[in-house]
């Protein structure tokens, strides 16, 4: 069986801050040009351009494993509570 690499682009959040001059902050998953990893980018955007961007870079093995240790222990933590 072949396992395919990451592909794709989601928004995991999309907020415009109430100022003058408007603010958006955008955060989102998207894969690698290589399909083995996934990137978080949270940008902040003004009207004059981008402000702000910070990614993170994670393998996606690195991240089954991080949901699987944490994201279910801390779900089921919640449910309980």
């Amino acid at each position: 069986m072949d396992i395919e690499g990451a592909v794709g682009t989601m928004t995991l959040m999309s907020r415009i801050v109430a100022a003058t001059p408007p603010k958006v902050r955008v955060m989102r998953l998207e894969a690698s040009i290589d399909g083995t990893a996934v990137l978080l980018a949270d940008v902040d955007w003004t009207d004059k351009g981008i402000s702000r961007e910070v990614c993170y870079r994670i393998t996606v093995s690195e991240l089954v494993s991080a949901i699987q240790t944490h994201g279910v222990e801390q779900w089921l933590e919640s449910l309980s509570s």
